[in-house]
């Protein structure tokens, strides 16, 4: 058999994924400048960023989005 001109799906999804997450991801630090000001905020500030972000970038969809950051207990992880 010859060699196959087809990308297979699996390396397509993989690929529009990527750029996805690249784009979003400039576009996340671009219009929240998250990436210069996190290094002083609390680990907070970043749930605060994207939600932010959501609102403004997706209107009213982004603003059903529920984004709360998650619990900290004393910076201890329950034993798996």
């Amino acid at each position: 058999m010859g060699v196959e001109s087809t990308i297979r799906s699996d390396v397509l999804y993989k690929t529009i994924i990527r750029d996805m997450r690249k784009f979003y991801s400039r576009d996340f630090n671009l219009n929240t400048m998250f990436i210069k000001r996190k290094r002083y905020k609390c680990d907070q500030y970043y749930f605060l960023c994207l939600k932010e972000y959501l609102s403004t970038r997706f209107g009213e969809f982004g603003q059903s989005v529920f984004v709360e950051a998650p619990e900290v207990d004393g910076g201890i992880r329950p034993s798996t």
